[in-house]
């Protein structure tokens, strides 16, 4: 080799280390769509499946929303976790979080849903009450004791979200 060929080469690859990176964001730049984010939706689901939407205001603590499942009102009326567990979402301290509970053919065999907000695994005891009932038809706000917790609870008729989608209730620690 000789002498100097060696610098052109270093050069060369150096030059190719730094067109490459750019000319790859030239060509993504250049065919991406102005204000979109690739992979990314923005559907609302309420305006798309049938459900009902519920609301957490959590101002200290962490949070657990709950859900079950009962074939009769009875059976939801017995204790807050009668029923079966359906779901848990859980979150944290929140100014407003709202929870989409869509309706699908696995809930055919149910004829209501309970929904209630406990404190968080490992938070400070903290009662959640319903603020706002929601426009759910025929749902119920209920108080049901569990120990020395008394815990508001919302039932939900399923016929009724069956076909449309509902704005349902607000929990709130802040009350």
């Amino acid at each position: 080799m000789q002498k100097g060929s060696s610098g052109l080469l270093v050069i060369i690859f150096i030059a190719l280390l730094v067109i490459l990176p750019v000319s790859t964001w030239v060509v993504i730049k250049s065919t991406a769509k102005d204000g979109s984010v690739q992979g990314a939706s923005t559907v609302d689901s309420s305006s798309t499946s049938p459900g009902f939407s519920v609301n957490v205001v959590a101002k200290s603590s962490g949070w657990d929303l709950e859900e079950y499942v009962c074939k009769t009102l009875d059976e939801c009326s017995n204790s807050p976790e009668s029923g079966m567990r359906w779901a848990t979402i859980s979150g944290g301290q929140t100014a407003l979080h709202k929870v989409d509970v869509l309706y699908t053919s696995e809930l055919d065999s149910y004829s209501y849903m309970k929904v209630l907000v406990k404190s968080g695994w490992g938070t400070s005891l903290k009662t959640f009450k319903i603020s706002e009932a929601g426009s759910v038809p025929g749902s119920k706000k209920q108080t049901l004791k569990d120990g020395q917790v008394n815990y508001d609870v919302l039932l939900l008729p399923l016929d009724k979200v069956k076909t449309a989608f509902y704005t349902s209730a607000t929990f709130s620690d802040n009350l």
